[in-house]
């Protein structure tokens, strides 16, 4: 877990055997020891590879319930009362996070054909715009010495200075939003993609999601400037791939408190706090929220790079104490080789198994493009977010 001070400065894998069929699923074998099977709210789901011991999900999980009762399983987490704004020192104001129910949890298959949400196309319903800052530069101090990322910062028309919003952490930025004047937004995005700062801004005005600052960061080079390059790639996978708190540490000691929390007033809760990734920025995301349950709630993973982890994920699930996060995943059959779709399987079995609030969505499109990813998008951030307000924008 690393705290926050306010100011201060290829792997491979084995995909034989992976199948899936309408309201039920069997992951391949090879992640971990034994076996687990449960029931799940969209059916039965076996695992051979995962932990023995499986148990059935119903209602919240234990350390999420415990939350929405007024408890909490982890420092700084808050329960249905919340603090008020008024009553809040600043720099501690949390937000009410109400028990979401099981309502989504489990396994969904998501066939073809697709098609781009209406949320990503353009603004519904009067949603207002909200802005994106230009693309910027910062430099690593010490995490990742002589290394620069390039980001930009969504902020919502709703937001107001002096009210804490929540914080979303976009890996791989130039995938999830066009960045005007950047050299590597990737053209699918523009064309029909993603378009985060559209979802963003319209589930914001329906209450879907709370008022929320995103921040989209793209994975650090020398120049600041990801161009997809091998060395850039492998940069990148240096980043993301590694299972430690390295890419955790820049976030929360360096980035965070130097460009985001200086600017921009943050709700100081984990359950306030989301991370999102595709590939292995789906993976970084998973890992900072389960070795970081003090700052992050929420993950949402899109073909998470499992198998680049070297067999630590997603073994890690099972011998990492419970605690109240929540977990998306989506897959495909047609995910890359080697691993990507079992361990994908593995590990959402092995979540269940643990008794935490999951969703996985298996859909038949490409590991990228993904055109069902795109098409739920929308969805998972709503059941990501359930339950979740901050009363002083209410």
């Amino acid at each position: 877990m690393t705290t926050i001070e306010n100011g201060s400065g290829s792997g491979t894998g084995d995909s034989s055997g992976a199948s899936a069929a309408s309201g039920s699923v069997t992951a391949a074998a090879g992640s971990s020891s034994g076996a687990t099977s449960g029931t799940g709210a969209s059916g039965t789901f076996s695992s051979t590879g995962a932990s023995s011991g499986g148990s059935s999900e119903s209602g919240a999980s234990a350390g999420e319930a415990s939350g929405a009762d007024g408890g909490s399983s982890t420092s700084g987490d808050v329960g249905e009362g919340g603090t008020s704004l008024s009553d809040a020192t600043p720099g501690t104001e949390v937000g009410i996070q109400a028990d979401p129910g099981s309502m989504g949890d489990g396994v969904t298959m998501l066939p073809g054909p697709y098609t781009v949400p209406p949320e990503s196309m353009g603004l519904l319903d009067g949603a207002p715009a909200g802005t994106l800052t230009p693309p910027a530069i910062y430099a690593s101090k010490m995490v990742y010495p002589g290394i620069k990322f390039q980001y930009t910062i969504f902020v919502p028309a709703q937001y107001q200075k002096g009210k804490p919003a929540a914080l979303m952490i976009f890996l791989d930025g130039r995938e999830w939003v066009t960045t005007p004047g950047s050299a590597t937004t990737i053209a699918w995005s523009n064309s029909g993609g993603w378009h985060a700062d559209n979802v963003l801004a319209n589930l914001i005005h329906s209450g879907d999601l709370p008022v929320t600052i995103a921040v989209f960061i793209d994975p650090g080079t020398p120049s600041g400037m990801f161009t997809g390059s091998g060395a850039d790639n492998a940069t990148r996978s240096t980043q993301y791939d590694h299972p430690d708190d390295k890419y955790s540490e820049f976030t929360l000691t360096e980035f965070l408190p130097d460009v985001v929390l200086p600017n921009y007033d943050i709700v100081q809760d984990p359950n306030g706090w989301s991370g999102v990734g595709h590939s292995s920025g789906g993976v970084a995301v998973f890992n900072m929220a389960m070795l970081n349950p003090d700052n992050f709630h929420k993950a949402l993973t899109f073909s998470a790079s499992f198998p680049n982890t070297g067999g630590v994920y997603p073994a890690k699930i099972l011998t990492t104490p419970l605690e109240p996060i929540r977990y998306y995943l989506q897959t495909s059959p047609n995910d890359l080789c080697c691993g990507w779709y079992a361990q994908n399987m593995t590990a959402a079995a092995d979540l269940m198994t643990k008794g935490y609030h999951y969703q996985l969505y298996i859909g038949t499109s490409p590991h990228f493009p993904s055109p069902a990813d795109v098409q739920n998008f929308p969805e998972a951030l709503r059941w990501m977010w359930r339950g979740y307000s901050l009363p002083w924008y209410n």
